[in-house]
């Protein structure tokens, strides 16, 4: 996971904030091909996400 954009909060609402991304940063074409990306990402480190039970 080198190169990541997350947008919370209002940003993440803005309009086309989803296309000048994409425009800008020549990366996914939308936000649901950007969240299945990183959903397949995550699931590949899911590893480092668990935590030890006590």
């Amino acid at each position: 996971m080198d190169n990541v954009i997350i947008l919370t909060g209002e940003e993440a609402v803005l309009r086309n904030i989803d296309k000048f991304i994409s425009e800008e940063t020549q990366i996914a074409a939308g936000p649901i091909d950007c969240t299945a990306n990183e959903i397949g990402v995550v699931l590949e480190y899911i590893h480092l996400f668990k935590t030890k039970e006590k």
